[in-house]
């Protein structure tokens, strides 16, 4: 009988003998499996531990219902917020006018400089660069993809950007450009390539609902390439017989995620079961 095998047969008999007297053996751990914290949650510790005023990027910023919620998180952050539908970027300069901390800029992002044909939907919700495609009947409610109108948006690079107005770094990037997520982290090469850029927080989709549409995968490797890896998959949406449709996604550059964990463990050491 080799090592491993004794090893085996001592646990299983002090298993059954101590399982007869009303006791169980268990592995200790290193932290608590299964709990989780919000998308939101996580980007707060990560980005209140760095001890500095974060800079938060909105791309896709609609009507600043996500500018509202970091601006919870962070009250001294400096927020720049970016959103070609007029009517939208209307009702976000008007909720933020009074916050001398957030930019809201009315164009679109995207890896270059230029112009775009923008494809406004009813309601705005589904609104992208990238026109539908007849997937979206099988995921989404009808009016969701219903085209409104078409018309030519300025589009900007975070690059060139970030160079005009003195942004150095980003701590939290967030998309939600509608199947354009891989378009716009193109036009921050510079950025993710030097480490500039802390977090992603974007929407990611499964299935090709634009034309041209980013996927999740193509996301997760373009990331992974730059020193950025997946930490959780959040908010996760289904369409015809549960197949996958779409959901958040955060990102965080490897030495970031590695602190997380070791936080992690410390507070199951303070906090042991």
């Amino acid at each position: 009988m080799n090592a491993l095998t004794l090893k085996r047969w001592l646990k299983s008999a002090a298993s059954n003998w101590l399982e007869r007297t009303g006791y169980r053996i268990s592995k200790i751990k290193r932290f608590e499996e299964g709990v989780g914290l919000s998308a939101f949650d996580v980007q707060s510790r990560v980005a209140t531990a760095a001890g500095n005023r974060p800079v938060i990027f909105d791309v896709g910023a609609n009507r600043g219902q996500t500018i509202a919620r970091y601006r919870r998180l962070f009250p001294s952050a400096s927020i720049h917020a970016f959103e070609p539908v007029r009517e939208f970027f209307d009702q976000c300069a008007t909720t933020c006018k009074a916050d001398t901390n957030v930019v809201v800029n009315n164009f679109a992002v995207g890896d270059n400089d230029g112009e775009a044909m923008f494809h406004e939907t009813v309601g705005g919700q589904t609104s992208s660069i990238l026109a539908a495609t007849d997937r979206v009947s099988y995921y989404f409610s009808d009016g969701d993809f219903s085209r409104y109108r078409t018309y030519p948006v300025r589009k900007r690079s975070l690059d060139s950007y970030c160079k005009e107005v003195g942004v150095d770094s980003i701590d939290i990037l967030k998309l939600d450009t509608e199947g354009y997520e891989l378009a716009v982290l193109r036009g921050a090469e510079t950025l993710l390539r030097s480490g500039r850029v802390g977090m992603v927080y974007t929407e990611v989709n499964f299935d090709r609902f634009w034309n041209g549409c980013a996927l999740y995968h193509h996301i997760a490797t373009y990331l992974e390439g730059h020193g950025v890896d997946l930490f959780g998959i959040y908010e996760l949406g289904a369409g015809a017989f549960g197949a996958a449709r779409s959901g958040d996604a955060l990102f965080m550059r490897t030495e970031l995620k590695s602190r997380v964990f070791a936080q992690a463990v410390e507070e199951q050491g303070r906090n042991p079961r």
